[in-house]
């Protein structure tokens, strides 16, 4: 929840302060939860990771959680329930946006992820903010770019585990 929660967080600055679908979460929350993907595709683009966001090397070695190979790309069956309880804790506002789901953390919500910098989340704050930075795309978009970036993550059988990618 927490990290889907700075996700929102991160997404709800600047002219459009939200985050539009739950493809586009999704995305992002795959390059968040594996940020050796995220170091390489913000690498290709020109817009690398600060140093002090860049992988550990036992983050390269160790997943923070699973996702799993779904007909559309990376997916977890959780994001239906954690968005609903952060919405139910008045953490996150559902607003109208151009996909089904669009999310704005409430003043709640941007005090917890401030709250959360305290506690041991400075780097995955950071990191959404870099995607923030780096990667506002639409979903869809988000989507394509992880399928060319990443074939070999996802060129394997529905419901197979995803794993951290070879060191380029």
């Amino acid at each position: 929840m927490a990290r889907v929660l700075i996700l929102v967080s991160a997404f709800s600055t600047g002219t459009k302060g939200h985050l539009d679908g739950l493809t586009k979460l999704a995305k992002l929350d795959f390059l968040l939860r594996y940020p050796s993907y995220l170091e390489r595709v913000l690498d290709d683009r020109g817009r690398p990771l600060a140093p002090a966001l860049r992988p550990s090397p036992e983050e390269r070695l160790a997943l923070e959680s699973a996702m799993i190979r779904y007909k559309y790309g990376p997916w977890d069956s959780r994001y239906y329930p954690v968005v609903g309880r952060l919405i139910g804790q008045g953490l996150v506002d559902p607003v109208e946006g151009r996909g089904s789901v669009a999310l704005r953390a409430t003043d709640a919500g941007l005090k917890a992820v401030e709250a959360f910098s305290d506690t041991g989340w400075e780097v995955v704050i950071g990191r959404a903010r870099a995607l923030k930075h780096g990667l506002d795309l639409s979903g869809t978009n988000l989507q394509r770019l992880i399928y060319h970036s990443f074939p070999d993550a996802l060129n394997r059988p529905l419901r197979s585990r995803i794993t951290e990618p070879a060191a380029s």
